[in-house]
């Protein structure tokens, strides 16, 4: 008795009638067993026609959905080799404008969510303990964090108010950086009974921070980055002193 002969009852006609067109995928017995199954119901040249569309139908959703698929990994890998290419320390060529753009978005796009993701953090954290953090310890997370998404996003998408926000906070965190440091070195002379003990690792992350900020300020602020954003030279001075300012002015509200 063939193996697949109670089984293939249960079919339904076009699933029958998808092993017969295709025998190449099945085994002889289960082919045979289909088309005893087939002979059996007696089935009309239209119900056949109909079995035969259905199985059509599905063939191109599944045809469809896997190159959709296929796009979409296609996709993806060429966005992340152009962001290994990108950010690899062995360039043949200089990176290519829309290369660094694209970096930079996802950098900063990425600080921001990070700070998004303190301020939930912070909020969960609280409701667990049944404590509340006063807002004005939590919310200048989440105004950061949104600002910076919003940021990136306005200067990946190649807009004008993408680079004026973006220079003012890499030239606001660069300014904040030196400031900080000359605060470290001198802070008995410029901030009397301000306390703060110098580790070595705060010398690696500032050092850090000025590399980043200083290599972010002197891309962006090229004049070939500048006409792509269409800048002109006044608006990119004024970018970078209301970055300095707010600077300055978040140190000495801090040592208030």
């Amino acid at each position: 008795m063939n193996p697949f002969a109670e089984k293939y009852k249960t079919l339904s006609n076009a699933q029958l009638v998808e092993i017969i067109d295709t025998p190449d995928n099945y085994q002889a017995a289960a082919v045979t067993a289909a088309e005893d199954e087939l002979l059996a119901r007696d089935l009309s040249l239209e119900d056949m026609a109909e079995a035969r569309a259905g199985n059509k139908v599905r063939t191109d959703e599944t045809a469809a959905k896997a190159e959709k698929k296929k796009a979409f990994e296609d996709k993806f890998v060429n966005a992340a080799s152009l962001v290994i290419e990108t950010i690899s320390p062995v360039q043949k060529t200089p990176a290519s404008v829309n290369r660094v753009i694209l970096l930079l978005s996802i950098v900063f796009g990425i600080f921001g969510l990070v700070q998004i993701y303190h301020f939930a953090d912070y909020e969960i954290r609280d409701l667990r303990l049944n404590y509340h953090m006063p807002i004005s310890m939590t919310l200048p997370s989440l105004v950061q964090g949104l600002y910076l998404v919003g940021t990136a996003f306005m200067f990946w998408k190649r807009m004008k108010w993408g680079w004026v926000f973006l220079g003012i906070y890499i030239t606001y965190s660069a300014a904040g950086t030196i400031t900080a440091v000359l605060v470290v070195l001198f802070r008995n002379t410029f901030v009397d009974g301000l306390h703060y003990d110098f580790y070595p690792y705060n010398a690696a992350s500032f050092l850090f921070n000025g590399l980043f900020y200083g290599c972010c300020i002197w891309y962006i602020y090229r004049a070939n980055m500048r006409a792509l954003y269409t800048i002109d030279k006044p608006l990119s001075i004024i970018t970078a002193a209301t970055g300095a300012f707010l600077a300055l002015l978040t140190i000495v509200l801090v040592a208030a």
